[in-house]
C-alpha cells in the first residue's frame, strides 16, 4: 500500500459509513501497534486488558479518537470511542 506524504495527513476520505465493535476495533489498532513497534503493541494490550482505555461513550458523545499529547517525552493517553448497535 502507498504511503501518504507529509502533507496529505488531513485528506478527506469520503463517506465512511462503516461500524466496527469493540473487539474488531481492538483488532485493528492492535495489529497497526504491532506492524510499528512490538512495543507499542505490548503497551496497548497493557490498555486493553487493565481497563486504562475509555471505550464507550458518554451522553452526547459521539465515536472517535482522541490523543492528546504535552511533548515527545511525556505519556500519550489515547480515547478510543466505538459505538455498537
Amino acid at each position: 500500500m502507498p504511503k501518504l506524504a507529509y502533507y496529505e495527513r488531513n485528506v478527506t476520505l469520503g463517506d465512511l459509513n462503516r461500524v466496527y465493535s469493540y473487539e474488531k476495533t481492538v483488532g485493528l489498532v492492535g495489529d497497526t501497534f504491532r506492524d510499528l513497534d512490538p512495543v507499542f503493541y505490548d503497551i496497548f494490550v497493557d490498555m486493553v486488558q487493565n481497563g486504562k482505555i475509555d471505550v464507550f461513550p458518554e451522553k452526547a458523545s459521539t465515536t472517535g479518537l482522541f490523543v492528546p499529547t504535552k511533548g515527545l517525552l511525556t505519556p500519550v493517553i489515547f480515547y478510543l470511542t466505538t459505538r455498537e448497535n
